[in-house]
């Protein structure tokens, strides 16, 4: 009867209740758990290349803005040293070169390659000037002498070469006396070659210096005076002549 009843009563039970018991009062051994292999995290990893990643390309981009700047800035300043200017005197210089020529003046810019100093004197000091198109010579008081004169660097050989000048005077009635002196000091003053008086255009001039060679030294020029003045030129006060591109051209 009792063991009737024990079969009823564990036939009441669910599965699950078992189970339950089973588990609790009569539990399995523990397997033992596998190794896990201790890697760094990926995640973590990754970040740091592209940290350090990030880093060299700002700090090599940080070096090419500096050393491109760096680098234009010296373009830029020298590039201030009037390039076209530079260009222009370049060109003059290889014009020169193949007419034989040696310009003294350009314009009225002196060529300081051949030309140790140049100076108004006497009447010619008070309004005459030199512009970078021209010499503006001016007699102011009219009752003395007046003059331009050009020191050059080294005497020069004017034997076998002419002076050349563009001159023209403001009304047309002035006159222009040229003067050129040695090594030792000795001067020449040229006569007939230049009694007539200036136009009020443009006229360019060429001055042979055969008639000097008996006088002076003319292999050893140091010195090129022009004279406008009331006393050497018979200029009246005020007298105004303009002068330009002062060369010495190989005959």
């Amino acid at each position: 009867m009792l063991l009737k009843n024990m079969n009823g009563f564990l036939d009441n039970y669910e599965d699950s209740t078992i189970e339950k018991l089973v588990t609790t009062y009569f539990p399995e051994p523990k397997k033992k758990e596998d190794k896990v292999d201790i890697k760094k995290p990926a995640g973590k990893y990754n970040a740091l290349k592209i940290t350090v990643f990030v880093t060299l390309t700002f700090f090599l981009i940080t070096a090419s803005i500096v050393i491109f700047s760096f680098l234009f800035s010296v373009e830029v300043k020298v590039s201030k040293k009037e390039p076209m200017a530079l260009t222009a005197n370049l060109k003059s210089i290889a014009d020169s070169y193949l007419k034989n020529e040696i310009y003294i003046t350009r314009g009225g810019g002196i060529n300081k390659e051949v030309v140790r100093n140049s100076f108004f004197k006497g009447d010619a000091g008070v309004f005459s000037k030199l512009t970078d198109d021209e010499l503006v010579l001016v007699n102011s008081k009219g009752h003395g002498w007046g003059n331009y004169i050009i020191d050059l660097k080294e005497p020069m050989d004017f034997s076998k070469r002419n002076l050349n000048y563009a001159v023209k005077g403001k009304y047309g009635d002035e006159c222009l006396v040229l003067e050129i002196v040695d090594g030792d000091n000795r001067s020449y003053r040229m006569g007939d070659e230049l009694k007539e008086p200036l136009s009020d255009e443009w006229k360019e001039h060429v001055i042979d210096f055969d008639s000097a060679k008996n006088i002076l030294d003319i292999k050893r020029i140091s010195s090129i005076r022009f004279e406008f003045g009331s006393l050497t030129a018979g200029n009246s006060r005020n007298a105004t002549i303009f002068l330009k591109d002062i060369c010495l051209e190989r005959k």
